[in-house]
């Protein structure tokens, strides 16, 4: 994380980007290079005519990349949704990397939550596993990538559940 560290500060060098929010875009993109690059650049945008980083542009920067329709971030995950179902119904394997997301993390616990049998969660998972989307630790699944969960939860389930679908 000490890479991490100097990669931010050769970034924002005349900044005042505190230790502390450092230290959570270290923990949210779990040091990934790329999440890193990305959320760099996209802040470097926010950054320009305020008086350094804080809080809130730090959380617009995130909505921007996360949420907007151009957010380079928002594709690459909508497009790992896409290359996990490998010509399936995409999805259904996003909703299962969702309830997981969420806390679900027995297939019988995402059955329940999704309305699906727990066989066809299990054969998900094992797909999901083998393109290393997922992990399983005993009868636990995870989703390891901290920002994608992030996007899974906070993303996602909204536009997926949340949103108004009247006409």
């Amino acid at each position: 994380f000490e890479e991490c560290r100097e990669f931010m500060n050769s970034r924002f060098p005349l900044s005042q980007f505190s230790e502390e929010l450092k230290r959570f875009v270290i923990r949210l993109t779990d040091g990934h290079p790329f999440y890193l690059e990305i959320l760099a650049s996209r802040l470097e945008r926010c950054v320009l005519g305020a008086h350094g980083l804080d809080r809130i542009l730090l959380i617009e920067a995130l909505k921007q990349e996360l949420d907007s329709g151009d957010g380079v971030l928002n594709h690459y995950f909508q497009s790992r949704l896409y290359e996990s179902a490998q010509a399936k119904s995409w999805p259904f394997f996003a909703d299962v990397l969702m309830a997981l997301a969420l806390g679900y993390k027995k297939p019988s616990q995402a059955g329940r939550f999704l309305g699906e049998k727990s066989t066809d969660i299990k054969k998900v998972l094992e797909r999901l596993s083998l393109v290393e989307l997922v992990q399983k630790h005993g009868s636990f699944f995870q989703v390891p990538d901290p920002l994608f969960r992030f996007w899974l939860e906070q993303v996602y389930y909204r536009r997926r559940f949340l949103t108004d679908r009247s006409p």
